[in-house]
């Protein structure tokens, strides 16, 4: 294909439904197409561009009238010898054409219901219209997007190329891509698609028990049911997994990426650990070594001309040695200032100035690369000074660095502007709501440097919480804390309550500091001095943080309440039953709410 369709970069993806079929994505990049940035103004880069896609891409029907009948002797089972002149086989093509390439008929795999007529309409947009003559149609109007339309004598007809159709012999759709946005579109929400995860055993037994046209009998036919329709459902295909356990890659690309990610953090841990996480042939796959920078400033004395950036995109680090790129990839650099607005002398404005002295200087450490400037936007502004670096080109557009903007004076979307007109309308314009930069820059892996013994840390929080309960029960046989005299009062109706075996409901309010948890510890010790025994109190709470600083328990984890919502009970385990069972066998419990 590189050579009959001149192609310069190929894209394709592996996708396995779940029923097993495998299909390809892709795109083709190719040689000798006509330049589309001037589609939506110029009738003739129009006719050009349709004269382009009528000679690669089919919609035209060899044989209506062909009848597909089931035989043995299927066409796309049929070899074809070496050297033959596919394109004197116009039986053969109108054969695949017939068996493969039509939309046979639309159903529930295609119907979809249209948001605009609010009728189930085709999503592969069939029938389609019948043209004698190939166009290009703006879809939406006034989008600047446009779609090719080729001529056609079928309404069924999927697009397709000869010639690819007779070597692959089997059904495989070729489509017209004229912008950049509908490149964009394709990959965003068809290629990159992922399928449906299978459903639980609750939601399948559910939908069947529920299924008021096919109602089960009894439950031997409800579970009937739920093994066969679980038998149709799974999220890896057997092709699938035989793919990977071959170890074929699931995408490729005659482009390799490359990230470069320059936030601080990330640059002083690639420092400090060794590179183990990935074997070094994997390298040139796609993610940069995390060691790279480091690499870069031990580079050897024939790379010591470079920049970082030149040397990521032109040499990679595998088997122990810099080998050069057969293709120059993509470089993608992090963190992304792309579309933020670049303020002088604020912070922002020195992690670009840093970044940029990094990407496109040459040094052998980080104080080589600062100079002796106090700031990076110092160090920045003498390297893009054209005296002294004339050959040096950044890229960056000088609007970047403008005053910044009054509210009124930027471009509002209409979808802003009607979210505007409501009651309880609040700008968030100074937030950076929405944004992840920080998570994606920031270093995770860093606790676990930090703390390489965490994993002998399981029970520090057993541990703690055994040490609060020993705070709470220890003193029991000292004297109870001084209590203010309404704290004293609450003490003494309590016990004189328990003491006379009547029941009692009292509520302890107060704002923070005024002494609740501390008359709570009072009286829990004095209950249990009361009863000789510990079981005699028990104090829940309705949260963690609460039940926590009274060394109590939450009410749902003391009293096994649980907490699915589609359930209105759960049976107790065997050890919460145990000791719900040694907590009731004592009469006189004493229960403690903390509201």
């Amino acid at each position: 294909m590189k050579k009959e369709f001149k192609v310069v970069d190929p894209w394709y993806r592996f996708e396995w439904q779940s029923r097993g079929s495998g299909h390809v994505h892709g795109f083709l990049w190719l040689e000798d197409r006509p330049d589309p940035s001037r589609i939506a103004t110029d009738e003739e880069v129009r006719r050009m561009i349709c004269d382009y896609f009528d000679s690669i891409i089919c919609t035209w029907n060899p044989d209506p009238s062909f009848r597909v009948v089931i035989q043995d002797n299927h066409p796309c089972v049929q070899e074809i010898s070496e050297g033959s002149n596919l394109e004197e086989e116009d039986d053969d093509y109108a054969a695949l054409v017939n068996y493969v390439m039509r939309h046979t008929k639309c159903g529930s795999y295609c119907l979809r219901k249209s948001k605009v007529t609010r009728r189930d309409e085709c999503r592969f947009r069939f029938p389609v219209e019948l043209l004698d003559e190939s166009k290009l149609v703006e879809e939406p109007a006034d989008s600047n997007m446009f779609r090719f339309l080729g001529r056609r004598n079928d309404q069924w007809l999927n697009s397709h190329n000869r010639a690819v159709l007779q070597a692959w012999r089997a059904n495989i759709d070729w489509f017209a891509v004229t912008t950049t946005e509908s490149v964009i579109r394709y990959i965003a929400k068809y290629a990159a698609k992922a399928e449906p995860a299978s459903k639980n055993y609750i939601d399948i037994l559910r939908g069947i028990i529920d299924n008021p046209l096919q109602p089960c009998r009894d439950s031997e036919s409800a579970v009937k049911r739920m093994l066969i329709k679980n038998a149709s459902e799974r999220d890896v295909s057997a092709q699938e997994v035989c793919h990977l356990l071959m170890g074929w890659n699931m995408s490729d690309s005659s482009r390799k990426f490359v990230t470069l990610n320059l936030s601080e953090s990330r640059l002083f841990s690639s420092q400090l650990r060794k590179w183990k996480n990935r074997s070094n042939e994997d390298v040139e796959q796609g993610i940069a070594d995390p060691n790279f920078f480091s690499r870069y400033l031990s580079r050897p004395d024939d790379c010591e001309h470079m920049t970082l950036i030149e040397m990521a995109k032109k040499r990679y680090w595998a088997r122990r040695k810099w080998c050069k790129h057969r293709v120059e990839p993509v470089v993608r650099i992090l963190p992304d200032f792309s579309g933020k607005k670049i303020i002088p002398d604020t912070d922002l404005y020195e992690s670009f100035c840093r970044q940029q002295v990094l990407l496109n200087s040459r040094y052998r450490s980080f104080e080589e690369a600062k100079r002796n400037f106090p700031t990076w936007s110092g160090r920045y502004a003498e390297l893009i000074r054209p005296t002294e670096n004339p050959s040096v080109d950044l890229g960056i557009v000088e609007e970047e660095f403008e005053d910044e903007m009054h509210p009124e004076d930027e471009r509002s979307e209409e979808w802003m502007q009607a979210s505007a007109m409501a009651p309880n309308f609040r700008s968030l314009e100074e937030t950076d709501l929405g944004l992840p930069d920080i998570d994606k820059n920031y270093f995770w892996p860093r606790g676990l440097l930090d703390n390489p013994t965490i994993h002998e840390k399981i029970g520090f929080v057993n541990t703690l919480r055994q040490a609060v309960q020993d705070t709470h029960d220890s003193g029991s046989s000292t004297s109870l804390p001084a209590l203010s005299r309404q704290q004293q009062a609450a003490h003494d109706l309590i016990l004189d309550s328990l003491r006379s075996n009547s029941t009692i409901r009292l509520i302890i309010s107060g704002g923070a500091g005024t002494g609740k948890s501390t008359l709570i510890n009072a009286i829990v010790r004095s209950t249990r001095e009361l009863f000789s025994n510990d079981n005699s109190v028990r104090i829940m709470a309705p949260t963690g943080v609460a039940a926590f600083n009274i060394g109590g328990s939450t009410i749902h984890h003391e009293l096994g309440i649980t907490t699915d919502k589609s359930q209105s009970y759960k049976k107790l385990e065997a050890e919460r039953c145990r000791r719900m069972q040694v907590i009731c066998h004592f009469g006189f419990n004493f229960l403690v709410f903390v509201t």
